[in-house]
C-alpha cells in the first residue's frame, strides 16, 4: 500500500466541489472596468452600421431586377454570411460591457463558437467563389459543378468579355 493512499478517504469526503463545468465566466476587458461603457459605444456602432449596411445590398439587389445576375447574389450571400457573423458575437459582448452579465453556459458557449466557426467558413468559400469568377478561371466552361449541383453562370459578362 501506498503512503499516498492511506489519506484519499479524507480528501474525497471534504471535496465538495465539482467538475461539470455548467457556466462560463466572461471577464470583458480585465482592469478596464469602469471603462466598459465608453468601450462598448464603437461595438454598437459597428455593429449598426454593419446591419444597416447589409440590410441595405440585401433590400436594393431583391428590388433592382437588373441586378439579379451571379455577382450580385454572391454579394447578397456574402452579406448574410456578416449580418451572421456579427450577430453572433456582438450582442454577448455589448451584454457584457453594459449590463455585466458575464456568465455564459456551456451550450451558449458551444453553440456561439460553432456558428461563428460555420459562418466564417461559408464565407471564405463565398469570397474563394466571387474570386473565381471575377478573375475568369473558368471561362471555358458554361455550367460550373460545386458540391454536385450544376449552376447556370454567366461568366463571359463578368469577365470583361463583349458578345
Amino acid at each position: 500500500m501506498r503512503p499516498d493512499r492511506h489519506f484519499d478517504h479524507l480528501m474525497s469526503a471534504s471535496n465538495l466541489t465539482t467538475s461539470d463545468p455548467s457556466t462560463f465566466i466572461l471577464q470583458g476587458l480585465p482592469g478596464l472596468e469602469a471603462a466598459h461603457a465608453w468601450i462598448s459605444i464603437p461595438f454598437a456602432m459597428f455593429y449598426i452600421i454593419s446591419l444597416f449596411g447589409n440590410f441595405m445590398v440585401l433590400f436594393v439587389v431583391c428590388k433592382e431586377k437588373i441586378l439579379h445576375k451571379p455577382m450580385y447574389l454572391l454579394l447578397c450571400m456574402l452579406a448574410l454570411t456578416d449580418i451572421s457573423l456579427t450577430t453572433s458575437v456582438i450582442p454577448k459582448a455589448l451584454c457584457i460591457f453594459w449590463f455585466n452579465l458575464e456568465v455564459i453556459t456551456v451550450g451558449g458557449c458551444l453553440t456561439q463558437t460553432f456558428f461563428l466557426h460555420t459562418v466564417t467558413i461559408m464565407h471564405q468559400c463565398i469570397n474563394f467563389f466571387k474570386t473565381v469568377l471575377q478573375r475568369g478561371v473558368l471561362l471555358k466552361y458554361k455550367h460550373l459543378v460545386m458540391f454536385g449541383v450544376w449552376l447556370p453562370v454567366e461568366l463571359a459578362p463578368m469577365a470583361g468579355r463583349r458578345k
